[in-house]
């Protein structure tokens, strides 16, 4: 007779669905080994793992379990496309983290402490390529699995969405003229600027910054702010708003870049090209 044990949900608000994809869960061989002696097995599944059990008496097989190896450790490694998770994860550990969790509450968040460089240490592993091959290492004990079986508890484990700071650099080759040129959300200003700026190539840019806020990455992100002028066209002594772009471009995972503020704090931001 086959039972579940328990579930284990990985969530991610970058995925549409806003579950973790593209990721495998694999067993370290010990625990692969250990699980098949006593008729334990798993199936990863699109929302994350299920693990089974295969015994007429499967708490007391548990409980036998968690007797005989009250400190023996189940480990899984999530594996697959470090880099890609470190783009649209938000870290706050100074390295790519490689996350140490366990099968001990309903709703962990999947954090670290933050260091002063973790930024350019982060974009530096990147660049270079230095990155793990496994994200995170899941682990429990048969106590868990008991527990679990018992109280019929289900995990969840919620991953951030990296947020960047946008940046929208407004190149304007139609040479026409802009009365006051706005990024605005519902007719309401959000990014401050603009500033003239050279870009790299020589050409002139308006560049409009959201530095006071950030915004999470999502995989299939709606537009939401517009490129608003003042048309030439008066009434009543005022010139009328007009929209001239709608629906500007959004960020996109690995492009990514660090500013600086005046007073030295960083932030990651992603640099939007608009052409008119």
């Amino acid at each position: 007779m086959t039972q579940i044990i328990t579930t284990c949900q990985f969530r991610h608000p970058y995925y549409p669905q806003g579950l973790l994809q593209g990721y495998e869960l694999v067993a370290e061989p010990e625990t692969a080994a250990l699980m098949q002696a006593y008729g334990l097995f798993w199936r990863h599944q699109a929302e994350g793992f299920t693990l089974y059990g295969q015994h007429p008496d499967l708490a007391g097989l548990l409980s036998y379990l968690q007797d005989r190896y009250e400190t023996q450790q189940l480990c899984w490694k999530l594996s697959g496309d470090s880099a890609h998770f470190f783009e649209i994860s938000e870290l706050t550990d100074s390295s790519l983290a490689h996350f140490s969790f366990q099968l001990r509450s309903a709703a962990t968040s999947l954090t670290d402490t933050r260091s002063a460089d973790w930024l350019s240490l982060q974009m530096q592993q990147l660049a270079t390529g230095n990155y793990q091959t496994a994200i995170a290492t899941l682990s429990c004990r048969f106590a868990d699995l008991a527990r679990a079986f018992t109280h019929q508890e289900k995990f969840v484990y919620e991953f951030q969405a990296r947020k960047l700071h946008w940046v929208y650099l407004l190149i304007n080759r139609s040479q026409q003229v802009l009365h006051e040129p706005k990024i605005v959300l519902n007719d309401e200003v959000s990014f401050s600027g603009p500033e003239f700026v050279q870009l790299e190539n020589g050409e002139a840019a308006l560049r409009f910054s959201a530095f006071a806020e950030a915004y999470p990455l999502q995989q299939t992100a709606q537009p939401q702010f517009d490129l608003q002028v003042e048309a030439s066209v008066v009434i009543d002594g005022q010139r009328q708003k007009q929209i001239l772009l709608k629906g500007l471009p959004t960020p996109q995972a690995g492009k990514l870049s660090i500013r600086r503020y005046a007073n030295s704090n960083q932030v990651l931001s992603s640099e939007l090209y608009v052409y008119i």
